[in-house]
């Protein structure tokens, strides 16, 4: 392949967005076209509750493979009834996602010991 300045541009991943936010309601779709203008192939869309990751995936539905869900709950919420709606979403769906996030333990935040167990629980 004869080398240009378009195929030496390394493709880069953006491995954490907040894409689906409503913030971006009005643009979404520019900010991916200027993402792909500077080399971003693939931007991985995290959400912190179930009602984001359903909103990311259906997103992913019809913005193309360029915007990549993940579905997670961030780890300060301490809902296992959430969790659990997020576990089978993801079991449900893991052909759709790319990845599972947010997710982890925050000891920064979460102080409490019988806190700290119930995160470790959840995660």
């Amino acid at each position: 392949m004869k080398r240009t300045a378009e195929n030496e541009r390394l493709p880069l991943v953006d491995a954490h967005a907040h894409l689906g936010d409503a913030v971006f309601d009005d643009d979404r779709e520019e900010v991916l076209g200027r993402a792909r203008q500077a080399g971003v192939r693939v931007v991985i869309v995290v959400g912190e509750t179930l009602h984001e990751a359903k909103h990311n995936l259906e997103l992913a539905g019809h913005l193309g493979t360029q915007f990549r869900a993940c579905a997670g709950l961030y780890p300060t919420i301490l809902d296992e009834e959430q969790a659990d709606a997020i576990e089978s979403l993801i079991r449900h769906r893991r052909d759709d996602l790319v990845a599972i996030g947010e997710v982890g333990l925050d000891h920064w935040k979460v102080k409490d010991a019988d806190e700290r167990e119930l995160q470790r629980k959840i995660f």
